[in-house]
């Protein structure tokens, strides 16, 4: 019951935030695209399931704390629009530094264990990029960041 409310109150929320009607909120629930504002698309399904670059708490250690290189890890969860319009950069950014910098996702609402553990870096607040170097946290976005934020946070940590 108490999910039930929540889900009520959520679906609301978003459907206030976003000018939308039901049936727009409905489409959101059903994982297909709506449009906002300006004409711009973007979707609610996860589109980085059966790709390489999802993490998960079975394997963060392995494929984050481990790693050779810098590694982004960007938090997310599927209802929220910063977290969905930040897709379309990260996915740019994981081509243009393929060889400096490893980017991986993880879903934070699927994943709880490893998002509690950095929730002192976000307040339990999505979108949170973080920044490893050899297993340490080196540097975070909390919120929406751009292409360019994004870049400079990479460039400092780049050995030319």
């Amino acid at each position: 019951m108490l999910s039930e409310i929540i889900s009520l109150i959520t679906i609301s929320y978003f459907a206030i935030g976003c000018n939308k009607s039901n049936e727009d909120v409905q489409n959101v629930l059903n994982e297909e695209s709506i449009s906002r504002g300006g004409g711009e698309q973007f979707f609610f399904s996860n589109n980085w399931e059966k790709e390489e670059l999802n993490v998960t708490d079975e394997n963060f250690e392995e494929e984050v704390l481990k790693s050779n290189m810098i590694v982004l890890v960007d938090f997310w969860v599927g209802w929220c629009g910063s977290c969905k319009k930040l897709d379309p950069i990260i996915k740019e950014l994981t081509e243009d530094y393929k060889d400096e910098v490893k980017i991986v996702k993880i879903e934070a609402d699927k994943n709880q264990f490893t998002f509690d553990q950095y929730s002192q870096y976000s307040k339990g607040n999505v979108p949170l990029l973080l920044l490893f170097i050899n297993g340490e946290v080196v540097d975070k976005r909390l919120g929406l960041a751009s292409k360019q934020e994004i870049v400079e946070m990479f460039d400092k940590y780049i050995e030319e």
